[in-house]
């Protein structure tokens, strides 16, 4: 499936998890206090707290929905944070045995909240490994060994009439490494529909 694909369903995933933080957790309380309300009689200070939170957390996670590979810190914070929450709030549920009915309410809803996005986030960052903000809005430059790599190349109709090549001008510097002697090369070759980058670093042993 295209990254786009993938990321389209974080991105939704992020909205409605936003949203529930910051208008569905309170409803649940009054209607199912047994599963989500800690402190059912009077009025609550830790609850009153507790929604703050959540619900600031929820807007920055509707933020975030907007562009998620921009806010891979935030959406790992929302998992850990869930998973720890729903931790200890499951602990705390087999120690006051009233509580036993947490453990169907906010404790699952804390773990399915930490997978589901831990899991969108994996398969939206890909099989490869990680995406990085640049992959996704733009190509990015592979220098290994500092050999001539190329760009990932941006597709164009006219890419078959495309002129010549044209580079900047080359960059050259010297630096001394004890008894070496290093000369770093850096040029870009600019051609339509294709982009390369040429960083080389050559050393020579000095005479004593």
């Amino acid at each position: 499936m295209p990254e786009t694909e993938r990321i389209k369903y974080l991105r939704l995933a992020l909205l409605l998890v936003g949203i529930n933080f910051i208008f569905g957790i309170y409803p649940l309380t009054i209607l199912w206090p047994s599963g989500w309300s800690w402190h059912a009689e009077g009025r609550s200070p830790y609850l009153e707290m507790m929604l703050g939170i959540y619900a600031t957390l929820g807007v920055f996670l509707i933020i975030a929905s907007r562009n998620p590979l921009a806010h891979w810190s935030l959406i790992w914070f929302t998992v850990w944070s869930s998973i720890v929450h729903g931790g200890i709030m499951a602990v705390q549920s087999f120690i006051y045995p009233h509580s036993m009915g947490h453990l169907w309410g906010d404790v699952l809803a804390s773990f399915v909240v930490a997978a589901v996005l831990a899991l969108l986030t994996l398969w939206g960052r890909g099989s490869g490994g990680m995406l990085s903000v640049g992959s996704a809005s733009g190509p990015q430059i592979n220098r290994k060994n500092n050999k001539l790599t190329s760009l990932q190349k941006r597709k164009s109709p006219n890419a078959r009439h495309a002129p010549a090549a044209r580079a900047t001008p080359i960059r050259s510097s010297i630096a001394m490494r004890g008894t070496l002697t290093c000369r770093r090369t850096h040029a870009v070759v600019r051609r339509r529909g294709d982009i390369s980058v040429l960083d080389d670093t050559s050393c020579t042993k000095r005479a004593i």
